[in-house]
């Protein structure tokens, strides 16, 4: 039996779910709606929820009501997010609709805001919703600790590799069709609902707006989930790359409509797969542009350097880089950096160039300098070592500028 089939027969234990909620009739009803699925521990006052959310069993989930009677639930939910035990916790926030716009600077921690009155049906939904990605994340994590763990050892790293492989794909399978299906039903029922926009209230539009939103960006995050599961098992067709075209195009796609100046010094070619070092061009590219954006003088350089048969690909910009304090999390999966506010994104780009440029046999690097340039780097074989001597003439003229 595989290890993937294993896990699926062992039943795992029932997900323990922390309701804060200052009336007893609310933390009651989300027993009623929860209890028969779900371990549910009830806190109706903001000191408590901590207190529980630090004990064991930990909760897998927090449903936190805006009307606590010690401190505000936004001090619980900056709590919360400041323990090191409870910050990868998902929370679930009910209020009113005036709340919501106070919330921006939590959007890192919070999964979900529900208006209220809250519905039986939609708590239990949104409380499945979630509870699935934990685990979908939970085991993606533990597979690239596993993954890691079995590299340091080097005994049986191939083998190891596929079975890996064969779990992503599996993994990859599940979320295709457990959390596609559902996703799709709830988008079409939203998008069914536009052609009636203009009857609704100026409420109803702006949740019908919200769930629209909202899906869309559930489908990107699984897309993207896919997409890391994809770079782990994907084929390659090891070739001679023109890295020079690759930047020409990735830039005339994702520059277009930007004010952002381009540097480009000649790229060497490179042994590789081609799709794959497209797909590291356009995160790395994409992310110099959209982290820079927000300066007047916006620039982004691509850079290359030799060493012994490898060439060193640097993809670098002035925009608003990252405290190196963070350097390690950068390339692991869901990890952000800045407000999905202030800068979209899911937190998979960099750990897809990670797993593509390691089955490649190359590296990768960061590094950021406060008021300065933010690079990101990786290696690859070089076609043709001698490519360096051949380009220096071009090199010391400094490249082209777009």
């Amino acid at each position: 039996m595989d290890h993937v089939s294993s896990q699926r027969q062992r039943p795992r234990p029932r997900p323990v779910v922390l309701v804060v909620a200052r009336s007893p009739q609310a933390v009651d009803a989300a027993r009623e709606a929860l209890g028969a699925q779900h371990i549910v521990l009830g806190a109706r006052s903001g000191g408590r929820a901590i207190a529980l959310a630090a004990q064991e069993p930990r909760p897998h989930l927090v449903v936190l009501d805006e009307d606590l009677p010690d401190m505000a639930a936004l001090a619980v939910l900056e709590a919360l997010h400041g323990d090191s035990r409870t910050r990868d916790v998902p929370v679930v926030f009910t209020g009113t609709q005036a709340t919501f716009d106070r919330l921006c600077r939590f959007v890192g921690c919070l999964a979900d805001f529900i208006v209220q009155p809250v519905g039986a049906e939609v708590l239990k939904a949104r409380v499945r919703l979630h509870l699935d990605l934990q685990r979908l994340r939970e085991d993606l994590r533990e597979r690239e600790c596993a993954l890691q763990r079995e590299a340091a050892r080097g005994a049986g790293l191939e083998a190891s590799l596929d079975a890996a492989n064969s779990d992503l794909a599996a993994i990859g399978y599940s979320v295709s069709h457990d959390l596609r299906a559902p996703l799709a039903t709830l988008s079409a029922f939203a998008s069914s609902l536009l052609p009636e926009q203009a009857s609704l209230s100026e409420k109803g539009r702006d949740r019908l707006d919200r769930i629209v939103t909202a899906s869309r960006r559930l489908r990107d995050t699984v897309d993207d989930v896919l997409r890391y599961c994809g770079a782990a098992h994907a084929p390659m067709c090891i070739q001679p790359v023109d890295l020079a075209d690759i930047a020409d195009d990735v830039i005339a796609e994702l520059g277009a409509g930007t004010d952002t100046r381009f540097s480009v010094e000649p790229l060497p070619r490179v042994r590789a797969d081609r799709t794959m070092m497209r797909e590291i061009m356009e995160n790395l590219v994409g992310n110099a542009i959209k982290f820079s954006a927000c300066r007047a003088d916006a620039r982004v350089e691509i850079q290359a350097h030799t060493a012994g048969e490898l060439a060193q690909i640097v993809v670098r910009d002035n925009g608003i880089g990252f405290d190196m304090g963070y350097r390690d999390k950068l390339f692991r999966l869901f990890q952000r950096l800045h407000p999905q506010a202030e800068f979209p994104g899911s937190g998979v780009g960099l750990a897809v160039v990670q797993r593509l440029v390691t089955r490649q046999g190359g590296d990768v690097a960061a590094d950021s300098v406060a008021g300065g340039w933010t690079s990101f780097s990786f290696s690859v074989p070089l076609c043709q070592p001698a490519w360096s001597t051949a380009c220096a003439a071009d090199r010391a003229a400094g490249g082209t500028l777009r």
